[in-house]
């Protein structure tokens, strides 16, 4: 006679699954996909990627984004007051080209939503690129939220290629690339998916291209002009 072995216990419960580090929750479904967008990626951006005593830029690339930037800092303020110090300072400067403030900044953010022209032309994504090469400090962050979208013909648009390139045009390092979805619990939450959609690739997410300012590279004529 053979001993029996002992059943094993099947667990009760089951532990959530670890959502990686580079899906960020970007709220509730559907997501907000004009201006910086959702004000948890924005503030999550802030808190990853700043040194807290320092500061960060909101890229403002047209005149709907320069009059859009100042009133999103006093609701982001709000968010960031759950994850910054309150002495975390928040600036919105409009154009890169030629900044307001005389410090690099420690981070700057741009978002590529609507009211942003889709596609976006090489020459916004330079102007932005090159500005963030001189703006940023020696080991500070750019980080371009964007999402895909559709031509009338239904091929698929996706920026991120684009301002990959850009970047790496001027100098400045690939370090991430982020996707933020609506989430619940450890599961992606989508609204529902209209007809005339169906083949399509689908726009779930928002995409966070993170990018590394390697040196300074900031001239005297530069700060001079920003003064």
């Amino acid at each position: 006679m053979t001993e029996s072995q002992p059943r094993r216990r099947r667990p009760t419960t089951t532990s959530a699954v670890p959502i990686p580090t580079s899906i960020w929750n970007a709220g509730p479904a559907p997501l907000a996909v004009t201006g910086y967008g959702p004000l948890r990626v924005l503030a999550r951006a802030i808190h990853e990627f700043m040194n807290p005593k320092g500061f960060f830029l909101l890229a403002a690339l047209t005149p709907q984004q320069e009059a859009l930037a100042p009133q999103v800092i006093a609701p982001l303020a709000t968010e960031l007051h759950r994850h910054l110090p309150p002495s975390a300072a928040a600036t919105a400067a409009s154009p890169l080209a030629t900044p307001r403030v005389n410090d690099p900044a420690d981070l700057i953010v741009a978002s590529l939503l609507a009211p942003m022209p889709s596609p976006v032309d090489t020459d916004t994504l330079a102007r932005l690129t090159f500005g963030a090469a001189e703006k940023l400090c020696a080991g500070g962050v750019l980080a371009v939220i964007s999402r895909h979208s559709h031509d009338s013909h239904g091929r698929l648009i996706d920026p991120t290629g684009l301002v990959v390139a850009a970047a790496q045009a001027a100098d400045l390092l690939y370090l991430s690339h982020i996707v933020a979805v609506p989430l619940e619990g450890d599961s992606v939450t989508a609204a529902e998916v209209p007809a005339e959609s169906a083949g399509r690739h689908l726009n779930g997410h928002l995409d966070i291209s993170v990018f590394l300012n390697p040196e300074a590279r900031h001239s005297a004529s530069t700060l001079d002009q920003a003064a």
